[in-house]
């Protein structure tokens, strides 16, 4: 049975309801989901609050957990390499947005600490996040499936 890291910024967020309906679906076909999220929603809905309880969240940073992934990074280098060479190396992009990619890609491997021992699949990670960002996330955490 697949298992799938869904990825978010808030969740589980009233405006993006489609987010629990993916995840629903995704369930009723058999898939195992694990809801991850950056920040928890100020007030959950209460035909959320199930989903809300299981949910993976990234804050509070657990600082230990954050050290062990950065040293994941230095220590895993050459597995990341090509994505931190085409971080620096990017066309256009400023270097906060530089910055900010090598940072998505620590959040990366802290997040493949956070689901240590859970058997999800980097083949089937999907992203609920915008932007570029959750590619470099998605990067990372593939780099490191067993943390």
């Amino acid at each position: 049975m697949p298992t799938v890291a869904y990825l978010t910024n808030q969740f589980p967020a009233a405006v993006e309801w489609y987010v629990v309906e993916e995840i629903r679906e995704l369930r009723r076909r058999g898939t195992v989901v694990i809801p991850c999220s950056s920040r928890r929603v100020s007030r959950a809905v209460p035909e959320f609050l199930d989903l809300e309880q299981e949910t993976l969240y990234l804050e509070p940073v657990r600082w230990g957990l954050l050290l062990a992934a950065l040293w994941k990074c230095l220590t895993k280098f050459p597995l990341i390499a090509d994505l931190v060479a085409r971080a620096l190396a990017a066309p256009g992009q400023s270097l906060s947005r530089r910055a900010r990619t090598l940072l998505h890609t620590i959040l990366g491997s802290y997040y493949a600490l956070l689901l240590r021992g859970r058997e999800w699949s980097t083949s089937t990670f999907t992203t609920g996040t915008s932007r570029h960002g959750s590619r470099w996330w998605q990067h990372a955490c593939s780099a490191f499936p067993s943390a």
